[in-house]
């Protein structure tokens, strides 16, 4: 997905241009297939990609003019504009530019505050809680460690996205955006893993092969627990935290190969239960 990008702003321009394409996972009709765009911005959840690809769509480019719409009351809308602002840049708010833990973390922020409560699923959900492995997923352990720049999207005084640089190990070198809060906890804690340089790969693999960040960590959650009851045979097992067992199946989910493809049909049934057909 990346290399269709950029290889369509090589043939229209970077300037005024936008694009947003389909990767492997929305050719093959992987059930939570994406849209990304071209600063890995996507259009998850619910299967667009996968829809994109049924058309035989591969990308939609954008050249915008920058004549932008102008509101109809614009003196409401200034002070409407003003008093938002105002509680933004409140420093007594998650959101305080450069302040909040919202703004210096990222969304990430949010994962040591869910574990500390026990309000982080783990292990698909099996726990509450991930212990002090929490803290390796966190914000503060990205900020410290890998965050290399907070970039923000237009206009916004917030800038909560953090892109981050695997500076060792097998990933050395990958540099991407960014380690959010949900996929970080989907990939991470609820797959018993506690190693941020393999989720940044994992997240990095789901926006180049453009499926859902969030929604291939519940398919690794339920092959791991399913592994853990004794569901599946050995050729197809994912132990809890196998890192490099997890970024093998990631390419395969994506491509549709081996157990990857019966979980490219994995679909949530509701927001709680995941449906996985003919599972065991």
């Amino acid at each position: 997905m990346h290399a269709t990008i950029k290889q369509l702003q090589q043939r229209h321009g970077e300037k005024d241009l936008s694009v947003i394409a389909i990767g492997p996972a929305g050719e093959r009709l992987v059930r939570f297939g994406a849209w990304i765009n071209e600063n890995d911005r996507a259009s998850g959840r619910g299967g667009t990609g996968a829809v994109g690809g049924s058309k035989n769509l591969k990308a939609v480019v954008i050249r915008a003019s920058r004549h932008y719409p102008q509101a109809a009351d614009k003196a409401a809308f200034d002070a409407a504009r003003r008093q938002s602002l105002k509680m933004i840049m409140d420093k007594g708010n998650v959101t305080a530019p450069r302040s909040g833990g919202l703004s210096v973390y990222g969304t990430n922020v949010l994962m040591n505050i869910t574990n500390a409560m026990g309000g982080l699923p783990t292990r698909n959900s099996q726990l509450t809680s991930f212990g002090a492995s929490g803290e390796l997923l966190s914000g503060e352990y990205v900020k410290e460690h890998i965050l290399i720049h907070d970039p923000t999207c237009h206009a916004c005084p917030v800038a909560c996205k953090k892109e981050v640089e695997i500076t060792s190990g097998a990933y050395k070198g990958l540099k991407m955006e960014s380690v959010e809060y949900e996929p970080a906890w989907s990939v991470g804690g609820n797959c018993g893993m506690d190693d941020i340089n393999t989720v940044a790969k994992i997240i990095d693999q789901a926006n180049d092969l453009g499926y859902d960040a969030i929604e291939i960590g519940h398919c690794f959650s339920v092959l791991m627990e399913a592994t853990q009851k004794g569901y599946v045979q050995a050729a197809d097992a994912l132990a809890w935290g196998d890192g490099p067992a997890m970024v093998d199946l990631a390419e395969k989910i994506g491509r549709r190969e081996g157990i990857g493809d019966r979980l490219a049909e994995a679909r949530p049934a509701s927001r709680a239960n995941w449906v996985i057909p003919s599972w065991p």
